[in-house]
């Protein structure tokens, strides 16, 4: 089994929040920190740090609470949709220019 796919054969979290990280990229600036995503998962309303982040992001640890992985995709939604809004209902993502 390689680092890339789980026990089942499928990509694990880490390998997914990995792609995350170095695909949603803000225009003019860098990657986002795992503090950074951390504070952003803290506002959409579960408490989370930036070390576990990394360590989800690493797979040093692979199974988190519900809670954070509402979290995470909460937070993640956010980022994705303030880079590739939607033009109007059921619209196809726009990358902002």
């Amino acid at each position: 089994m390689d680092s890339e796919r789980g026990p089942k054969g499928g990509r694990t979290l880490a390998s997914k929040l990995e792609h995350l990280f170095e695909t949603v990229i803000p225009p003019g600036r860098g990657p986002y920190g795992t503090e950074e995503v951390a504070q952003a998962i803290a506002a959409s309303g579960a408490s989370i740090s930036g070390s576990y982040v990394w360590l989800l992001r690493k797979g040093q640890r692979d199974n988190p609470t519900m809670r954070h992985l509402q979290g995470i995709v909460g937070g993640l939604r956010t980022w994705v949709l303030d880079h590739f809004p939607c033009s109007g209902h059921g619209g196809s993502p726009q990358p902002r220019s």
